[in-house]
């Protein structure tokens, strides 16, 4: 009685810590949270090949766990939560705009795989550290965007050699001058 469903998307959401695992059927869940089962109308995420759009927004998210093999990361897909934590795995190519915006995440670290991170991503989010990615070309404006209420202080930023265009306010109120 404790098993999780089975399909495309196993997800728990647990009240105390506002966590949301992702797995596969095929890979094993999480322990029982002994709370509601996500079970969405549409597939969260098709084979993790991709989130939609907003799948989790709003959902006062304090830490994500996302499978490997996820290769899209939708717009506005964590935005609003409270997440203090994400682990993006290598299998992520791309960041929709606004994936990650007004949470509480103090790092920002894409993995090597990514190539684009699309606008206001990673904005409103009280940024310590920013890492980004050796596949990517351009940053795109407002994508680390701070405001005076984000306390928002990148002190350890990682540019590598392969941008090649930073677009206006990309770090507008980050700290970065």
């Amino acid at each position: 009685a404790n098993s999780a469903p089975t399909g495309n998307v196993n997800g728990r959401l647990g009240k105390g810590g506002h966590s949301l695992y992702l797995g596969l059927a095929t890979h094993a869940c999480p322990p029982p949270l002994h709370q509601p089962f996500i079970q969405p109308s549409a597939p969260l995420c098709s084979a993790f090949a991709a989130c939609l759009e907003s799948p989790f927004m709003q959902n006062k998210l304090q830490s994500v766990a996302l499978p490997d093999g996820l290769h899209t990361i939708g717009e506005d897909a964590f935005a609003l939560n409270q997440l203090i934590r994400v682990s993006i795995p290598e299998s992520v190519i791309e960041i929709g705009d606004g994936a990650f915006r007004r949470n509480k995440l103090a790092r920002a670290i894409l993995p090597d795989s990514v190539e684009r991170v699309g606008d206001s991503a990673f904005s409103y989010n009280p940024l310590r550290k920013v890492k980004i990615s050796n596949q990517m070309t351009v940053i795109e404006k407002y994508t680390f965007k701070g405001n005076d209420y984000s306390d928002t202080k990148i002190g350890e930023l990682i540019i590598p050699d392969s941008v090649e265009r930073i677009e206006s306010e990309a770090f507008y109120q980050s700290g970065i001058t």
